[in-house]
């Protein structure tokens, strides 16, 4: 039984959101934030399934062997009920790389669409947002009927979807296309009606467990900012910047998600962008989270990972191991589980 979340509070979901806005804002206003180190998704899931997540996940009983062959598991999301982890295998050999599901203890693995990417269960956990990046689309895959359908088809390269919590609507990014199409927009799957909602550079959109707040990472120059704003039916709010990679000398962030409370951000950060050759390339996993006392901070969670993911109720979370590009790191480029209290962690993918 997990007997308590990380960072508790005795704040709503808005009220904890308010107080992270204002500390932002009073940062700013100083020209200073708080920055332990921080660094680099995923759309914050509840219980909605008819099993509850009661304890959090286990080790396997026996570890296999060390590896040291670099492979890529990546964009690990958990199911709503805490059971099964989607994720993105990548191999080189023909028919393997795409869409997988495993056991949340990496037990079970089977392959279910070739070229997927992105996996985002839905909050009712009937099906799985992706998409493929050969041919920039969204889809979507119905677990009860086992089968995927497109729901963009355009010329425009749509990426980063994620859940509303309702599950009626999506948000995405367009990443490369005019002023009138770049952003983060909206989508009813009901109608198929799209509105663009945040008319900047935004990538990796995350909505809050209420629906009301969204969190993204907004492109600024050659860098990166977290950012979040408001989210009414049809626009957004005014956009607050949380973090600017500038200031805590890692420019480039990615993948940020809200936990089921609204309490933290989980996010990656690394400056890749910055260096050639790979290896002074680094890349590492934080929190940013508003306590409920005025005093924001920025907790840094894993040094050498990568595109991470919480737990249903928030005990633990998924990334990828990336220390670098070195070939020889045990675990590097596969998934591992952290336990936010104690730090322990554990690796689940294996070639």
């Amino acid at each position: 039984m997990i007997e308590r979340p990380i960072y508790p509070t005795d704040l709503s979901e808005d009220q904890v959101i308010m107080q992270l806005i204002g500390a932002a804002k009073r940062h700013e206003l100083f020209g200073i934030m708080s920055a332990h180190s921080i660094l680099r998704r995923q759309l914050c899931l509840y219980l909605l399934i008819s099993i509850t997540f009661c304890s959090g996940p286990t080790k396997p009983d026996e570890i296999p062997p060390p590896i040291t062959a670099l492979k890529y598991d990546q964009e690990p999301n958990w199911s709503p009920n805490g059971d099964v982890i989607a994720f993105y295998r990548g191999r080189k050999e023909p028919g393997v790389s795409g869409l997988y599901l495993m056991n949340s203890d990496g037990s079970d693995l089977r392959y279910l669409v070739p070229r997927g990417r992105a996996p985002k269960w839905s909050p009712q956990g009937d099906r799985i947002l992706y998409k493929i990046a050969t041919d920039n689309q969204i889809y979507i895959y119905d677990v009860a009927s086992d089968s995927s359908s497109a729901i963009t088809s355009d010329n425009h390269q749509n990426i980063d979807p994620a859940w509303f919590p309702d599950g009626e609507s999506i948000v995405y990014s367009i990443r490369v296309g005019s002023d009138s199409t770049a952003g983060i927009w909206k989508l009813n799957l009901t109608t198929s009606s799209a509105r663009r909602i945040i008319q900047l550079w935004g990538r990796y959109p995350s909505i809050s467990l209420s629906g009301t707040y969204i969190t993204f990472i907004e492109e600024v120059g050659t860098g990166s900012s977290l950012s979040i704003a408001n989210v009414y039916p049809d626009s957004i709010g005014n956009i607050t910047r949380l973090v600017s990679g500038s200031q805590i000398n890692t420019p480039y962030m990615q993948y940020p998600s809200f936990n089921n409370t609204g309490t933290n951000i989980l996010f990656q950060a690394d400056n890749e962008v910055l260096y050639e050759p790979r290896e002074y390339r680094e890349y590492r996993i934080y929190i940013y989270n508003s306590n409920g006392t005025n005093d924001d901070t920025i907790t840094e969670l894993v040094n050498g990972g990568v595109s991470p993911a919480w737990s249903p109720d928030n005990s633990h979370i998924i990334y990828t191991k990336f220390i670098k590009y070195e070939q020889n790191i045990v675990g590097n480029g596969y998934l591992w589980i952290m336990n936010i209290d104690t730090k322990d962690k554990w690796q689940i993918t294996y070639p």
